[in-house]
């Protein structure tokens, strides 16, 4: 059976988001990959999660997607302002709000 989960914040590439929250890493890199391997770890190929925004800062979406297990929606919060059309081409569904 699938789980359902549910996670917000992740903040992919935003460097600055380190100093203002105090995440416990030295750099980008280190925050990605980690961010990425614990999802991975708990979510499996098959199961559900609900991103409750400010999933990454860039344009390099479609690659993070590659690296996450489990299939994606997105509601989008205040760091996620591309449009609905263009998260559903990349792969992410959009929850409408």
């Amino acid at each position: 059976m699938n789980k359902i989960y549910l996670i917000a914040d992740t903040h992919f590439n935003h460097g600055n988001i380190i100093k203002y929250c105090n995440r416990p890493f030295s750099d980008i890199e280190e925050m990605n990959n980690t961010i990425i391997n614990n999802w991975n770890s708990v979510v499996d190929k098959n199961d559900i999660v609900y991103h409750l925004g400010d999933f990454l800062l860039g344009d390099n979406i479609k690659d993070f997607l590659s690296k996450l297990n489990g299939k994606i929606y997105l509601v989008r919060g205040n760091h996620d302002g591309k449009s609905i059309a263009f998260y559903n081409n990349i792969g992410l569904e959009v929850v409408p709000t």
